[in-house]
């Protein structure tokens, strides 16, 4: 498990309380009645369990997706509060951060979370089809759940047609995705990769080629008794049938602004290419007295492992580290990196600056978060033409 990014040897386990047996059925010691326990060789203090119930409880498998909903389920007067440990009686957003995570890992992370009282929840699978969802998909299964796929977001060019997600029109396995070093999917159609890790139950995939047709199906979940798995529109189609959020219709972005690309994703170098501003590798000498300043970590060759994706991370929180007062508005490009600047710390969005790009305040300045496949291939350029 990544906690504090560092990498760590845990144990967490969740217990129905009528029954007392783990969820995930991993025979750790520390399981008993409602456990959940973390340990690690940092010797870190024990989260103990969340005992808010949770109206709307909405949940994704990296910072960058718990953000992407926080931005589209915002409100500036009844703040929704984004983060690994985050709590509130309305909504709340949950990094489980198991992306990366090994099946057991991930699987703990879902039942994690399913020890928290809640009214209605939905969980953000990546638009990609990478990660654990569908072991998640298991955990909810046999916790006695039935399950909605709905992966969609018609707003940011993800849409599924037959049984297919497409990325701006490209099949998954064709689109940015489709190379990814880290994580590939395995294929373009999510019952697919539910079949291909033999999660049975009682699961079903539906189409939302558009608005209209995601909106349907997520009340036809919702009127089903289904928790929704599926990308943030769909997941923040939920929240919106329980709760009435309110966006910024803009959010001011103040200069200088500094952008820093973890991602390795195609898309996202091809953005930060687009915005005909020098690029800075971390790892030299880095220049922050121009009004924007554009940073990446390195491009290895060939795949990459996830010790060596959470270490480019943090080299690439470092280099921020003593530069605050040089920055007005922050762009973090890809959900490790972000997670690494971030840390535990909760944040309030403010809105979205792009569909599936959302604006948080944090530390006294503009935070905007980007998924590595999201948005088009100026939307970095456009983004910082609006700096002040």
């Amino acid at each position: 498990m990544r906690r504090g990014f560092e990498w760590v040897e845990c144990a967490r386990s969740s217990i129905e309380p009528e029954v007392d047996r783990c969820l995930i059925g991993c025979g750790s010691p520390a399981c008993g009645p409602r456990a959940v326990q973390r340990r690690s060789r940092l010797n870190l203090t024990p989260v103990t369990p969340m005992s808010t119930r949770t109206h709307v409880l909405l949940s994704a498998d990296d910072r960058t997706g718990a953000l992407e909903i926080g931005g589209l389920v915002a409100d500036p007067q009844i703040p929704v509060p984004v983060g690994p440990f985050v709590e509130s009686e309305r909504c709340c957003v949950v990094d489980i951060a198991s992306r990366h995570l090994s099946r057991e890992g991930a699987q703990s992370a879902m039942a994690e979370l399913l020890a928290r009282p809640a009214d209605h929840r939905a969980h953000k699978m990546d638009a990609g089809l990478r990660g654990n969802w569908a072991l998640e998909i298991d955990v909810l299964l046999r916790s006695g759940f039935k399950v909605a796929v709905i992966c969609a977001f018609p707003d940011a060019g993800r849409v599924c047609r037959d049984g297919v997600v497409y990325i701006h029109g490209l099949p998954v396995l064709d689109s940015v995705f489709g190379n990814d070093p880290l994580n590939r999917p395995v294929s373009s159609q999510p019952a697919q990769v539910l079949e291909h890790y033999g999660i049975t139950g009682n699961w079903v995939v539906w189409d939302a080629k558009d608005n209209d047709e995601m909106i349907a199906n997520v009340r036809r979940a919702i009127a089903e008794d289904r928790v929704v798995i599926g990308a943030a529109g769909a997941v923040a189609a939920v929240a919106e049938e329980f709760l009435q959020a309110s966006p910024a219709d803009s959010v001011d972005l103040p200069g200088p602004a500094v952008v820093m690309c973890g991602s390795l994703n195609d898309l996202s170098r091809q953005q930060i290419a687009a915005a005909a501003v020098p690029v800075q590798e971390i790892g030299a000498e880095l220049d922050f007295s121009k009004p924007v300043t554009i940073l990446t970590t390195p491009i290895p060759a060939g795949n990459i492992t996830d010790k060596q994706a959470v270490d480019m991370a943090n080299s690439a929180a470092d280099a921020l580290r003593d530069r605050w007062e040089q920055i007005g508005t922050l762009m973090v490009i890809g959900g490790d990196t972000v997670a690494a600047i971030v840390g535990d710390d909760p944040l309030e969005c403010l809105g979205t600056v792009e569909p599936g790009i959302p604006a948080s305040l944090y530390k006294g300045r503009v935070l905007i978060t980007k998924g590595g496949g999201i948005g088009q291939p100026e939307s970095v350029r456009n983004i910082l033409g609006r700096v002040d």
